[in-house]
């Protein structure tokens, strides 16, 4: 059995924080690369999904409703009874971003680089709002 990583830890509870942190616990058990990959994604508003978390952005130009929110979308879906889905400030996403990406780099010093220049993507030109 591989044992899990944690850069916040987080275990379920009823705050909305345990859902952005449990995604950045799952971006990081996926390897530094992926989350260096997902840190990109997310600083330049692209977002990231796979079957296990979620991180969107609003899109409205999109047909779908559920496109159509303010503020950043995050979803943890496994284990599956404490599956949840928040939404978060763009102001609070940063933070949760920055300081993902501080705790990476105290134990992974060697990609501090990597952070910078993913944390500097340019961002997705947004839609308009309706």
């Amino acid at each position: 059995m591989i044992e899990e990583k944690y850069l916040f830890g987080s275990r379920e509870h009823p705050a909305d924080a345990w859902v952005v942190e449990r995604f950045f616990d799952e971006m990081y058990n996926n390897g530094q690369e992926r989350f260096i990959w997902v840190v990109s994604l997310i600083a330049s508003r692209r977002g990231f999904v796979d079957d296990d978390s979620s991180c969107n952005f609003p899109d409205w130009t999109s047909f779908f409703e559920e496109d159509h929110f303010v503020g950043v979308q995050f979803g943890v879906y496994r284990p599956s009874p404490f599956a949840r889905e928040v939404l978060v400030t763009d102001d609070e996403c940063r933070r949760f971003l920055l300081e993902a990406c501080r705790r990476f780099v105290c134990l992974h010093p060697e990609h501090a680089g990597a952070i910078e220049s993913a944390l500097s993507t340019p961002p997705v030109p947004e839609g308009p709002e309706p």
